[in-house]
């Protein structure tokens, strides 16, 4: 079982999840999590595990940069930008996106329940 996340390692720690192929995702992500893309699809928390469980696509460990943050009780709200090197269809590609986090509290601690990247 994942230890419970803090707000201080919580992008960090989903950056790292999805670098390793969704290892722990299952326990970040909320039972609600929807992640819209760039292309404007959207993802549910399974979709998303299946997707990179599925090996089409590997991520190296991004660099997150300029990372805001606003929190209330429950939610945090993290937007930021992350530079990571992808690799699909034998090709390696440096990309430079924008994201925004949401993120809610609970018994299990911070889980993200809302991504969006542009």
């Amino acid at each position: 079982m994942l230890p419970k996340i803090s707000l201080a390692t919580a992008d960090a720690t989903f950056f790292d999840a999805i670098a390793d192929r969704a290892l722990n995702l299952e326990a970040i992500l909320s039972e609600h999590f929807v992640y819209r893309t760039r292309a404007a699809s959207l993802l549910g928390k399974f979709g998303l595990i299946n997707y990179l469980r599925s090996g089409r696509i590997r991520i190296q460990v991004p660099r997150i940069l300029d990372v805001k943050i606003m929190t209330t009780d429950r939610t945090s709200v993290h937007q930021g930008s992350v530079r990571m090197t992808v690799h699909q269809d034998a090709e390696s590609v440096v990309i430079h996106s924008d994201f925004l986090h949401v993120w809610v509290s609970s018994e299990a601690g911070w889980q993200l329940i809302y991504r969006e990247t542009f």
